[in-house]
C-alpha cells in the first residue's frame, strides 16, 4: 500500500504541479508540515506516517517544479503564522498589563521564537535535530525578533510618528 501511495502522490504531483506547489509553500510556512510531522511520528499507526510521507515526497518534487509558486505561499504562510504569533503573544504581554516599547520587543521575541519553535519541531521529534540544535533555533529567533523590533520602533521613534522608545504603545 505505501509503494502504491507514493506513485500516486509523485504522479498527481507531477500531473497537478501548481496545486501542490501552492498547498505545500503555504503548509510549511505555516508550520502545518512541521505539526503533522510530529502527529504522525507520534501516531502508532505505521500507514499514516507512510501516507504522509509518500504526500510529502510527490508535494516536493512539485515544489521543484514550480519553485516560485512554493516560494511565494511559503513566505505568505510565513507571513501569516509570524502575524498570528505577534497576536498571541500581545494578548499574552496586554494580559500582564505590559505596554510600551519593552513590551513590543518581548512581542517580538515571542513571535519569531514561537515561530522557529514550530517550524523546528517535527525535525526535532523526528530526530533531524538534537535537543541542542533545536534550542539553538529557537533562541535565534528569540534574539532575531527583538533586534527586528527594536530596529524597527527605534526608527519610528527617531521618525516621530509617537511610537518609539518612550511612547505607550498599545499591545
Amino acid at each position: 500500500a505505501a509503494k502504491w501511495a507514493d506513485l500516486f502522490y509523485k504522479l498527481d504531483g507531477n500531473v497537478h504541479s501548481k496545486q501542490y506547489a501552492v498547498g505545500k509553500g503555504f503548509m510549511d510556512g505555516t508550520g502545518y508540515t512541521s505539526a503533522m510531522d510530529v502527529i504522525t511520528q507520534l501516531s502508532p499507526l505505521e500507514q499514516s506516517k507512510q501516507e504522509f510521507q509518500a504526500f510529502q515526497n510527490g508535494a516536493d518534487l512539485a515544489a521543484k517544479k514550480e519553485p516560485s509558486l512554493y516560494s511565494t505561499t511559503n513566505l505568505m504562510g510565513t507571513a501569516a503564522q509570524l502575524w498570528l504569533m505577534s497576536r498571541i503573544g500581545g494578548a499574552g504581554l496586554g494580559a500582564l498589563g505590559l505596554s510600551g516599547p519593552l513590551a513590543r520587543v518581548l512581542q517580538g521575541m515571542l513571535s519569531v521564537g514561537g515561530s522557529e519553535a514550530i517550524q523546528n519541531l517535527g525535525d526535532f521529534v523526528a530526530g533531524k535535530m538534537t535537543p541542542e540544535q533545536y534550542w539553538t533555533s529557537v533562541e535565534h529567533g528569540v534574539r532575531t525578533g527583538g533586534c527586528l523590533y527594536t530596529a524597527h520602533h527605534g526608527a519610528r521613534a527617531l521618525r516621530g510618528d509617537g511610537h518609539g522608545v518612550g511612547a505607550p504603545v498599545p499591545v
